[in-house]
């Protein structure tokens, strides 16, 4: 399966994480919350205004767009 943004995702839709883009700042906060290329996740809910709410984990993250269009998964 080819890599896509995780923006492009539809609720219920499983991945695992490939890479992530973005500035070296928003790297660093999305590693610190868990989001390292290899973690697993689901999208729970994309909300109308683009936000994204995903599982990792035993937890949930709410992620906006900017952060979602960062991370491409598979």
């Amino acid at each position: 399966m080819n890599s896509r943004p995780l923006n492009t995702a539809r609720e219920g839709e499983k991945f695992c994480l490939n890479r992530i883009g973005g500035n070296r700042d928003l790297r660093a906060r999305l590693a610190s919350l868990g989001l390292i290329p290899g973690t697993e996740l689901m999208v729970i809910r994309r909300n109308l205004s683009g936000s994204f709410i995903v599982s990792v984990g035993d937890g949930r993250l709410a992620l906006g767009q900017e952060m979602a269009r960062c991370l491409w998964v598979s």
